[in-house]
């Protein structure tokens, strides 16, 4: 008995050292007090991300800088900290706000040699502030302030000045910068008033220079100038009473006091930090990891919105909000989520049952549509054979015709009515001739000579033919937005295109109206190449395209607009558009279009780059 005793605590001690291995240790310094509102939610983000991890062991410090920041007390924390995690290996830090990080990239190799740190909550954030420090990644606070700032001139349209209240902490001196340089892109009919390191008192007299009402944006005011600490709802309360200003902010203080923003949300920073932290633990160095910077809501406080002269429409559609009114279906939460269980079981049960028949119509809508795109290839690759060879061989007839009315054109003792007779039949040949042009390039029976060329530079070329072409009070608008604007193409052909759809356009438009050719840098990827018409291949592209504000193509004649001989003009040949997708083919690239009755039409033409 006293033998298995002895193997019992043997067992259980082994088994505790294994354990105590298995564990790591983890140090959350804190700039700020307990209790300090950012500081809690943090602290919020990181627990919840942690807490139910049982190989974790958690050490928390609070450095209670946000009321006390002198050199005597950061040398006493250093020393205390060096005392008391001599003997402990700490495995990662996560450090919340600047002081912390400020006491890690001093000190921190003295006190905790070789341990890697994340940190959060970092105000104004610049790389170089860690440049060199391999074992330093982490979190920092991004704002949105042209965003915030949209929402108010919104919800207050006639608003001239905005407040923006502010202290002189070194969060305080970090908001202001972040605001200057965002004022460039402010509207120009709102100033921006910075309200810094002001007393109380001579905050409420600053605040009642301005309209009751009037909207603040609440940077950061928890020392007042006389050195006074604040909470942050004492602040926005002290700001309130002035003048019953409507109070914004760039943080989340929603539910303080403040009707919110786009807010950078502090429960986030600490679920970012954490996850970062548990990355380095499993053995992910922290030098693979890039600091980075969690997503802004727009938040709201309900209860500060309920009674102002703000409707919740006016706030953005992904808004969300706190202190929502009491919703009576929470009461029946249980029976609910129940019913929707046994509703998404009898879903889930339906869907097994169609999956077969989903998967067969797929299959039979993909061949169908394969079936038509074949066909299409075999009609155009028919008609253009026949047409090429009719087209050939009058040309070589309208060649001798056309060669014999000019040598009869120099015959000077014609009568002015077999002088106008010779005329109409040059006209009429070269009329012709110009059909059999047509027909052998739709046909292909001519080669494409392709070279390197700017479209851009092309563009413009064939917008001067086209403003000189296309009738008055017309407007032609480009934006060569492209960046490679280089292709391998037949400048003659590529420019037809242009002229031709120009033209097309001009024709759908009654009065006024525009034309806009427009072009852009684009990514085919494969699953798209494989859905469309053409062979092409994935890759870069150049993108033109041309939009109309005419009248629209009907449903049923937009899908026979590429058939040969297919128009709806009682002058044209139907050869314009068919020559257009003739001469897409040829350089490897697509045309595709799409029109709305009444609207206008947009055609779209994909040309690979000269590097693809």
């Amino acid at each position: 008995m006293k033998k298995a005793i002895i193997i019992l605590f043997i067992v259980i001690s082994v088994s505790k050292i294994y354990s105590d291995e298995d564990r790591r240790t983890i140090l959350i310094l804190n700039s700020f007090h307990q209790g300090y509102h950012w500081t809690d939610r943090i602290m919020e983000g990181i627990l919840s991300s942690l807490k139910n991890d049982s190989s974790l062991d958690l050490h928390i410090e609070y450095m209670d800088a946000k009321r006390i920041q002198d050199d005597f007390t950061v040398e006493t924390l250093t020393e205390m900290y060096l005392h008391k995690y001599k003997k402990i290996p700490i495995d990662v830090i996560i450090s919340t706000d600047d002081p912390a990080l400020d006491l890690l990239l001093e000190y921190g190799e003295d006190i905790f040699p070789g341990v890697p740190v994340v940190f959060s909550g970092i105000n104004d954030f610049m790389p170089e502030r860690i440049e060199g420090r391999t074992l330093y990644t982490g979190v920092y606070e991004e704002y949105d302030i042209p965003g915030t700032v949209a929402i108010i001139k919104k919800l207050h349209p006639g608003i001239k000045v905005l407040p923006v209240i502010l202290d002189a902490t070194a969060s305080g001196k970090a908001f202001m910068n972040r605001i200057r340089r965002a004022e460039p892109f402010l509207p120009n009919d709102l100033k921006i008033d910075y309200l810094v390191n002001l007393t109380s008192e001579e905050l409420r007299a600053r605040l009642k220079e301005f309209p009751v009402g009037n909207p603040v944006l609440w940077g950061i005011y928890l020392i007042t100038g006389d050195g006074i600490p604040l909470s942050v709802r004492q602040s926005i309360e002290l700001v309130k009473s002035a003048n019953h200003q409507e109070i914004y902010c760039l943080w989340d203080v929603v539910g303080l006091g403040a009707i919110g923003g786009k807010v950078t949300n502090p429960v986030f920073q600490g679920e970012y930090a954490a996850a970062i932290a548990l990355q380095i633990i499993e053995g992910r160095h922290p030098d693979e990891i890039m600091p980075q910077s969690p997503p802004m809501e727009n938040l709201f406080d309900y209860k500060e919105i309920r009674g102002k002269d703000i409707k919740v429409r006016d706030l953005p559609d992904n808004a969300t909000f706190r202190n929502q009114p009491f919703s009576g279906l929470w009461k029946y939460k249980r029976m609910i989520v129940t019913t929707l269980v046994f509703i998404i079981l009898l879903l889930v049960i339906i869907f097994i049952l169609v999956m077969d028949i989903q998967r067969r119509r797929k299959a039979e809508r993909s061949l169908m549509q394969t079936q038509q795109l074949l066909l299409q290839s075999r009609k155009m690759d028919a008609l253009g054979q026949l047409a090429g060879g009719i087209a050939h061989d009058f040309n070589n007839l309208l060649t001798g015709i056309i060669a014999a009315v000019s040598i009869i054109k120099n015959e000077e003792r014609m009568s002015d009515l077999f002088s106008r007779s010779v005329e109409i039949i040059q006209l009429s040949s070269s009329q012709a001739s110009e059909l059999c042009r047509k027909l052998m390039d739709f046909s292909k029976k001519e080669s494409l000579e392709l070279n390197r060329l700017d479209v851009h530079t092309l563009i413009d070329d064939t917008v001067k033919i086209l403003d000189q072409t296309l009738r008055s009070g017309l407007e032609i608008v480009v934006k060569n937005n492209a960046v490679d604007s280089n292709i391998l193409g037949n400048r003659s052909a590529i420019q037809n295109i242009i002229l031709n759809l120009g033209i097309n356009a001009s024709h759908a438009i009654s009065d006024g109206g525009r034309i806009t050719i427009e072009t852009a840098d684009i990514l085919l990827e494969k699953k798209y190449c494989s859905s469309v018409a053409f062979d092409i291949s994935p890759g870069m592209y150049l993108q033109i395209k041309i939009t109309d504000t005419g009248k629209g193509i009907p449903p049923s004649q937009l899908e026979h607009i590429f058939d040969p001989f297919f128009t709806t003009k009682k002058e044209g040949t139907g050869l314009g558009l068919s020559t257009v997708y003739s001469t897409m083919e040829r350089h490897k690239g697509a045309v595709l279009v799409t029109s709305r009755i009444g609207i206008g039409t947009e055609f779209i033409l994909v040309f690979p780059t000269a590097t693809h």
